[in-house]
């Protein structure tokens, strides 16, 4: 179950349990994993059963093997942190610098960054900070027409790689249907160990997130970041 999900497959139009109404009753809802083809039906609030109101897979359309958001209410938890506690642009800084300070009960991580930002609609705010400034994904993409320029998680789906020059290439955003499209290039010719980590884990994530953190600026016609360690590349939904 979960307790929000999408009104349409391109996963724009987020919905709250909380929020829907009796005429969504027989609505068709989505999963919140691009990958999953699970379609979900409304269940509401049950005072005999003490059940709170959710999203459900239809046994028809269940959810793929191994989702995230199988039998889950969702995977950010948010009463685990403190949300003053988190701080976005120095936490980007703390990444690309390799130096993640770990504070207890303040939300640090990429997986559960990410997770908190899906879970919310795109103009709410975690923090200091609102969620399409911390997330550049399909739904802010009608923000950046401009590029994306400065501290953001980006999410974008891999393209291809250069070995002679050591360096990785993506494309934001998922949705190809999308007005702003960009070309990303991380370089790092300078450690060829951590270009093999780095390809290693986005290679064959056919056309699944892959959410990159950084201080994204225009180099060569492409957009960059300093990439300095393996923590700041995260795939939610590439199978192991």
């Amino acid at each position: 179950m979960s307790f929000y999900a999408y009104r349409d497959k391109s996963r724009t139009q987020i919905v709250f349990a909380t929020e829907v109404t009796i005429k969504d009753i027989d609505t068709k809802f989505y999963c919140k994993n691009p990958n999953c083809d699970a379609i979900l039906k409304f269940r509401s609030e049950s005072s005999v059963i003490k059940k709170k109101p959710c999203f459900f897979a239809l046994s028809s359309k269940p959810h793929v093997e191994n989702c995230s958001f199988e039998n889950k209410e969702t995977p950010f938890n948010k009463t685990k942190y403190d949300e003053s506690l988190f701080n976005f642009i120095p936490l980007v800084n703390e990444y690309i610098q390799g130096d993640v300070k770990i504070i207890k009960r303040r939300l640090f991580t990429l997986s559960q960054i990410f997770f908190m930002c899906k879970s919310k609609n795109i103009d709410a705010i975690y923090g200091d900070t609102n969620i399409w400034k911390i997330l550049c994904d399909n739904r802010s993409n009608n923000i950046y027409k401009k590029g994306i320029l400065g501290e953001h998680l980006v999410e974008c789906k891999f393209h291809k790689y250069n070995p002679k020059e050591n360096s990785i290439f993506f494309k934001y955003p998922l949705d190809d249907t999308k007005n702003n499209k960009y070309n990303i290039k991380i370089s790092f010719a300078d450690d060829p160990e951590l270009f093999s980590f780095v390809r290693r884990k986005v290679y064959n994530t056919n056309g699944s997130p892959i959410v990159i953190v950084g201080n994204w600026h225009w180099k060569d016609g492409y957009l960059t970041t300093p990439f300095t360690n393996k923590h700041q590349v995260y795939t939610p939904f590439k199978k192991i």
